[in-house]
């Protein structure tokens, strides 16, 4: 297996979701938390699926259940291919990551709501 990481500045069409995608940028806590972040607007599945691994991992949930990184990009990408299997214009993976988006944002405000 490549251990090598890839910036989401390389990845193209046939680029799979793996390990050597899982890195956390500059900008994905500020994106992240911001109220107006629109998920739809992300155009990558690949992007959608690192921000779901990042939201995990920033709430430590990924070493704290010891999850090999392996296995959770294998479940996410499940996750993404049921969405995606029922084509519903709405209840889909964008709506899923937005979601989840907002229940991450809510929890690390609620000491401010």
């Amino acid at each position: 297996m490549n251990k090598r990481q890839l910036h989401r500045d390389d990845w193209d069409h046939n680029t799979k979701f793996e390990p050597c995608c899982l890195r956390i940028y500059e900008d994905d806590e500020k994106k992240l938390a911001d109220w107006n972040f629109a998920v739809p607007h992300v155009t990558s599945d690949l992007e959608k699926s690192r921000l779901v691994w990042f939201m995990l991992e920033d709430f430590g949930l990924v070493d704290g259940f010891g999850i090999e990184k392996e296995t959770l990009c294998e479940f996410i990408l499940q996750i993404q291919a049921g969405y995606c299997q029922h084509k519903n214009p709405f209840h889909n993976y964008d709506h899923g990551v937005t979601g989840m988006q907002n229940v991450v944002n809510m929890k690390s405000n609620s000491s401010r709501l």
